[in-house]
């Protein structure tokens, strides 16, 4: 456990006679303005060397110059809005689209500088969007540029003074040299880099941004100094002053704050705004807020945060900030209302005070005492900073009165608060997370109210006396005396009521609700038109704490006023009705006053000025909010408790609206940094030094080594948990000490895949651990286990039925080892050594199966944690166990490769324009033909000429058939050929050409046949797996898709072969009509051969021509029956064609293609493949081993070679082309990722202008892995701790007009941040403060000779 630093002697007024502190800095005139900035530390070379940097608030990112784009933005904005009249609404939505894409800072300048220059000749009227306005908005020229300034640091003192303090005294002071630039906080693309940009060894940064990492060039920036300091330092201290004009720190200061309203944002946060998003509760600001449109700017009214704020720097704020128009009208009314049951009475009735100080103390803290600020939180971008006024208590002086007050605040601070600072939350007190956590669990104000009951000393000795127990007899009040009198001499009060009261040692809860929403306000106006008599009688338990302390403040204000009537001292007595001279409420009300008028008549006829007041703070409260008036009372009572901060800051506010009185406008701008306890560590060099790394490298203390992971992401998960474990202990066996071996991981997915199938977790393990008995031959321990630990809702079940929960054994095993063991194996034998081991560890298995799967889940958990998928992030063994969470699937685990992607394609390109073969039907005679000239004509020239080729029926004699004469298109031979009846179908026809009976119909097959067959197979095969080509497959993969389809052409095509299988299905219809003409039924049926009909078009009797044609027509007429496709829908219009066609037809488009320049200048260069000619068949040759769609090409282009058809000669194309590329599909060192790698069949069709037609045959997409890959490396690196102060401070002299010096500026400093530490400590922790304090004191009396409220009544549930 460390100390906190003591900070209390370097407040001592000794320290100021330092000379090295006696510089000035600026007259104490006016309220000096101290902006915060961050410092950061490195003891070297036998020096401390401390750098500065400049907050957010000093940033100045505002650029007055538009870009053109802006320009546009802003003028079409204006335009917009020139038509919403005076409708806020539709303002509001012209707005919002330009706050989004520039952000509502920046959209505001943008509006700003685009102002129309005739504004007076807006519309009045709303104008719709289609209607022309009657004048256009004018805009003056502007100049546009694309640049943009390089943000700079605004408003840094003249030059920084560091003073280091150790043991109570100044240990060293350093003036750095004189800030005479802004310095650049962002890059200057303009600017030259300070080194090589491939040298790793020096920051990519320009020279204007060099200072930020180089502190040489900080400290001759004046942004860096050098402490001669080798050991600890207590406190250190920055500080620094602009200047000493007060008119242009003003100037200045609202140039910065108008710089930041149109750059990062510039507003008001309301009070107790959460600052982070939370489940409870999202933040009071977003990044993504656009913020509410204004035409024009308003200045906030008198009484408001933004006005307030305005006074107190002494400047003008830009105007329309987000909650300027905010008031705080509550914390006066309730520190009024309040204060005669609180602070009022504790002054008079403990505390001896005089009426006329005590009056001056209620004054003074209704003006001036804020327990939750005086001035409001600014928030500057997406930082909020506090603004306080701050002062040195032990030096303030002022009027008698301030002056004791300051005296008081301080001998409790040094007496009670002080001693017990290290009692505050703080992290270093013992346990890190411990810590952590009563840090993170501190509020700004307390969240319950506790009440002990008090006795006065006369009461507890006669009580005590009475009870036969003499308390003065064992020195008890001089014990009590001794232990209560230091801090009361501390505080200047000397021996006071209050230290001898007697409390109980305990306390109790206040269960009443802090205000009653639904009877309260009620109440408060039931209780202003009370009479006092009846409310003093009143036995009704209050409905809140409000309630009870307003009711208690009226009587109180009533006694006191009666107290002044009749010149009575404004103390209770002790005691009433034993023998004082002691005048209780009755008597008092009832006695008459020299007019004749009794005390309660004349309070009734008129209250006097106290009462008044007080009726009028608490007329201001029943108008407010709940959640205000809860606000307002804890931190009122928080004040009468453990809130000296509040009084002090009230001092502090006190001092700055007397400067601020005598002197209304200007400010010193200033700025300040602290950092505590520092102090140097040893650590040893590195050896041996990395290769090309320069020394001295120093090895970082206890440092737990580094975590090469195979992925950045990983190597962030892997930080993640390293951190809990280590934050844990660093131990084998910690909550996070997470071991993933591979065997582990294995483990892990087997009993995940176990319950992803349906089984509970309990139920893996159970079957993990009966199988590992089995494997180790402890058979017989299957049943006692089942017995011990059956899966739930199994208790019932025999034995053999059970089924073992091992979540349930391994739960028994961790709470006690041997008593496992003994379940497993002793329970219906006594086992031998051997058995008991074996037993042990089949359960050390069970064990490591569940930390492997806790240990997996606990990384999937940071994993998701990490990539912001918190819904995915909490999930535990128990959870899986009982389904409340699924199994996951061990994202973590999973590697990301990157590398080139690339896309392949097979491309068979043919001339739409070409002739079909000789021998084979054309267009004109095949309506198949004619539904695909371009594929037909291709697949002719593939299967060769028909000239001159036969087909030969058996037969007696046999009769050889020409092949013209069938009358057949190459893409039905191509069809038919990939069907299973080839033969049968083909000796159909020839015979019909014959004029030979079908029925008997027999081909004769000769090896040419055979061959030709075979082809057409194979062309079949690459046919029905292709699809039709178009411009898009020719285009680079992520390319916005440009088919060039001629759809007229393909349209015409569709409608041509919907026309032409309509008259078929006519002729069948009519040939059908008169079955007896046979000839008729054979020629309908043989037309519609070109369909596709297969075997359903083949008579299998003489006589079965009818047959065939009633099967044809219901085939065709179906086919009719399909919807006719778009004419603009190129797809479409393919199915229908394919629909009417029949099976096997492919459509392929007529297209252009728009990367022609592309494939023709990548298929013509050589060096694309390398030079090498055979570079594309043999990539074939590999690649159709893995690619079936790629054989089936291969074969079909061979075979077709072989049987004299063209040659096999692929080409390769590559789009998008740039010379110099190499082919994606071949090794290279590197690739053109998003490319598509072609490999052409039919290439030379390739020329300018042409049109083109083919076939997709094949396509696929890879990711070619990079050669090197980027991992990542988690290892620990000690940051900067320390954080520039969250708070703009507004110093203000303890001596009116005292100069400011280093010394006593470094005074009020050191105060404040003392100040923050004694905030933190808890009311518990006050010592010999808790005889004092709290001020709320409550009188009780029974007979009702003082103002009384009954303590049972606030804890009801305690029971008196």
């Amino acid at each position: 456990m460390t100390a906190a630093v003591n900070l209390g002697p370097l407040t001592a007024d000794a320290l100021l006679a330092d000379a090295r502190l006696s510089g000035e800095l600026g007259p104490g005139s006016h309220p000096l303005a101290l902006l915060p900035v961050r410092l950061e530390t490195r003891y070297a070379g036998g020096e401390l060397l401390v750098r500065i940097y400049p907050d957010q608030v000093h940033v100045d990112a505002h650029d007055e110059r538009l870009s053109a784009a802006e320009q546009q933005a802003g003028q079409d904005f204006w335009r917009a809005q020139w038509r919403t009249g005076a409708n806020q609404a539709r303002q509001q939505r012209i707005w919002a689209p330009l706050a989004g894409r520039y952000g509502a800072g920046r959209a505001g300048w943008v509006v700003r500088a685009t102002r129309p220059s005739n504004g007076t000749q807006r519309p009045t009227g709303e104008v719709g969007d289609d209607a022309p306005l009657a004048v256009e908005p004018s805009f003056a020229p502007i100049d546009t540029t694309d640049e943009r300034r390089t943000p700079v640091a605004r408003l840094l003192p003249a030059r920084w003074t560091v003073t280091a303090y150790a043991g109570g005294q100044v240990l060293a002071v350093a003036t750095g040299a004189p800030i005479t630039i802004d310095p650049a906080v962002g890059p200057d693309l303009a600017a030259p880099l300070v080194g090589d940009a491939d040298d790793h060894e020096v920051a990519a940064v320009d020279t204007g941004m060099n200072w930020l990492v180089d502190f040489a060039g900080a400290e001759q920036l004046g942004m860096a100094v050098r402490l001669p300091v080798t050991g600890p330092v207590d406190l250190l201290v920055a500080t620094g002053v602009r200047g000493v004009d007060p008119a242009a720190g003003a100037v200045q200061l609202a140039a910065l704050l108008q710089a930041q309203r149109y750059s990062a944002g510039l507003g008001f946060l309301p009070p107790e705004a959460p600052t982070n998003n939370s489940d409870a509760a999202g933040s009071a600001w977003s990044s993504g807020e656009v913020g509410a449109w204004s035409a024009a700017d308003t200045e906030p009214a008198t009484g408001s945060v933004g006005a307030a704020t305005a006074v107190a720097l002494g400047v003008a704020l830009p105007g329309s900030l987000p909650h300027a128009g905010d008031t705080d009208d509550l914390t006066a009314p309730m520190t009024r209302a309040l204060w005669p049951a609180t602070w009022g009475y504790w002054l008079a009735q403990f505390a001896g005070v005089d009426g006329a100080s005590t009056d001056w103390g209620r004054d003074f803290a209704v003006r001036f005492l804020r327990p939750g600020g005086p001035l409001p939180t600014l928030r500057v971008g997406r930082q909020p900073y506090g603004l306080l006024p701050v002062t040195s208590v032990g030096r303030f002086a002022g009027d008698p009165r301030s002056t004791r007050l300051s005296r008081v605040i301080a001998g409790l601070r040094d007496g009670a608060w002080r001693p017990a600072v290290d009692l505050a939350p703080r992290v270093g007190r013992a346990d890190v997370a411990t810590d952590l956590v009563d840090v993170l669990r501190l509020e700004g104000r307390s969240d319950d109210l506790r009440l002990r009951r008090s006795m006065g000393a006369r009461f507890a000795d006669n009580l005590q006396r009475l009870l036969g127990a003499a308390t003065t007899e064992g020195g008890f009040w001089n014990a009590a005396r001794d232990r209560s009198l230091p801090l009361a001499n501390a505080a200047g009060l000397g021996l006071v009521p209050g230290a001898l009261t007697v409390h109980e040692p305990s306390t109790h809860p206040v269960t009443l609700p802090l205000v009653a929403p639904s009877t309260d306000l009620g109440f408060i106006a039931a209780l202003l038109a009370a009479d006092p008599d009846a409310l003093a009688g009143a036995t009704d338990a209050p409905v809140s704490v409000l309630a009870a302390l307003l009711r208690h403040g009226l009587l109180r204000e009533h006694a006191d006023a009666a107290a002044r009537l009749l010149s009575l001292g404004a103390a209770d007595a002790e005691f009433y009705g034993f023998g004082d001279d002691a005048t209780g409420w009755t008597a008092r009300r009832a006695t008459v006053l020299p007019d004749g008028h009794t005390v309660a008549q004349r309070l009734a006829d008129g209250p006097v000025g106290s009462l008044t007041d007080f009726r009028t703070a608490v007329n201001t409260l029943a108008a407010a909010s709940v959640p205000a008036l809860e606000r307002q009372l804890l931190q009122s009572i928080d004040a009468t408790s453990h809130r000296l901060d509040a009084w002090a800051t009230a001092l502090a506010t006190a001092r700055l609206d007397e400067v601020r009185t005598a002197n209304p406008d200007g400010v010193l701008i200033g700025g300040y940094g602290w950092v505590e306890g520092l102090a140097p560590t040893t650590s040893a060099a590195a050896t041996p030094l990395p290769t090309g790394e320069p020394g001295p490298l120093l090895a970082a203390q206890s440092d737990p080594g580094f975590v090469h992971a195979p992925s950045v992401h990983q190597a962030q998960v892997a930080a993640l948990a390293r951190n809990a474990h280590l934050a844990h202990g660093g131990g084998e066996h910690d909550p996070f000490a997470v071991s993933l071996t591979s065997e582990r991981v294995r483990l892990a997915r087997w009993l995940f895949d176990g319950v992803r199938a349906g089984r509970s977790l309990g139920a893996v393990l159970g079957y993990l651990v009966e199988r590992d008995l089995h494997e180790r031959r402890l058979d017989f321990a299957v049943l006692p286990a089942r017995e011990v630990c059956p899966l739930p809702g199994q208790e019932a079940f025999s034995l053999e039925a059970r089924r073992l929960d091992g979540l349930r054994l391994h739960q028994l095993w961790a709470g006690s080892e041997d008593h496992a063991v003994d379940h497993l194996v002793s329970m219906s034998r006594t086992p031998t050594d051997d058995e008991r081991r074996r037993a042990v560890g089949v359960l050390r298995r069970l064990a490591a199966a569940v930390d492997a799967a806790a240990d997996a889940l606990q990384a999937e958990q940071v994993h998701q944690f990490a990539r912001g998928d918190l819904s995915r992030a909490v999930s535990s063994v128990a959870d899986l166990d009982r389904g409340l969470a699924p199994p996951p699937e061990l994202d973590f685990l999973a590697t990301p490769r990157t590398g080139a992607a690339v896309t392949h394609r097979v491309v068979v390109l043919f001339d739409p324009d070409a002739a079909p073969a000789a021998g084979w039907a054309t267009a004109a005679t095949s309506p198949s033909a004619a539904a695909e000239p371009a594929l037909d004509a291709w697949l002719s020239h593939q299967l060769g000429p028909a000239i001159g080729r036969v087909l030969r029926l058996a037969g007696e004699p046999p009769v050889d058939v020409p092949w013209g004469s069938l009358g057949m298109a190459a893409g039905d031979f191509v069809r038919l050929a990939g069907g299973g009846s080839a033969l049968r179908e083909l000796a159909v026809r020839a015979a019909v050409a014959a004029g030979r009976p079908v029925d008997v119909a027999e081909l004769t097959p000769d090896d040419d046949l055979l061959a030709l067959l075979e082809l057409g197979g194979s062309l079949a095969a690459l046919v029905a797996s292709a699809k039709g080509l178009d411009g898009a497959a020719l285009q680079p993969p992520h390319a916005d898709p440009v088919p060039g389809v001629d759809l007229p052409e393909l349209a015409a095509r569709a409608a041509a072969a919907r026309r032409a299988l309509g008259a078929v299905v006519d002729r069948l219809n009519a040939a059908l009509a008169t079955p007896d003409d046979s000839d008729a039924l054979q020629a309908a049926v043989v037309a519609s051969w070109p369909f596709a009909v297969g075997e359903a078009g083949l008579p299998t009797v003489k006589s079965g021509w009818v047959a065939a044609a009633a099967r044809v027509l219901a085939d065709l007429t179906a086919r009719l029956a399909e919807p006719v496709a778009a004419s603009d829908d190129a797809a479409a219009l393919g199915r229908e064609l394919a629909a009417l066609q029949g099976p096997g037809f492919v459509a392929v488009p007529r297209f252009t293609a728009g990367t022609m320049p592309d494939l023709i200048a990548s298929r013509d260069d050589p060096a694309l493949v390398g030079g090498d000619p055979l570079a594309a068949e043999v990539w074939v040759t590999r690649m159709e081993r893995v690619r079936e769609p790629l054989a089936r090409l291969g074969i079909a282009a061979r075979e077709a070679e072989a049987l004299g058809g063209p040659a096999f000669e692929p080409v390769v194309a590559q789009v998008p082309y740039h010379p110099g590329d190499t082919w994606n599909a071949l090794p290279a060192p590197h690739y053109v990722d998003a490319a598509t790698s072609l490999l052409l069949i039919g290439g030379p069709v390739l020329r300018a202008g042409a049109t083109l037609a083919g076939l997709l045959a094949d396509e696929w997409a890879e990711v070619v892995p990079s050669a090197s890959e980027t991992t990542g490396v988690a290892f620990r690196y000690d940051p900067p701790e320390s954080m520039a102060p969250q708070a703009i401070l507004l110093a203000v002299p303890p001596v009116l007009d005292e100069p400011w010096t280093v010394g006593r500026l470094n005074q009020v400093l050191v105060e404040t941040l003392e100040l923050a530490h004694l905030r933190a400590v808890p009311p518990e922790a006050l010592g010999p403060a808790r005889q004092y304090l709290p001020a709320a004191v409550l009188a009780f009396n029974a007979e009702g000779d003082a103002p009384s409220t009954d303590p049972n009544g606030l804890t009801p549930a305690a029971g008196g």
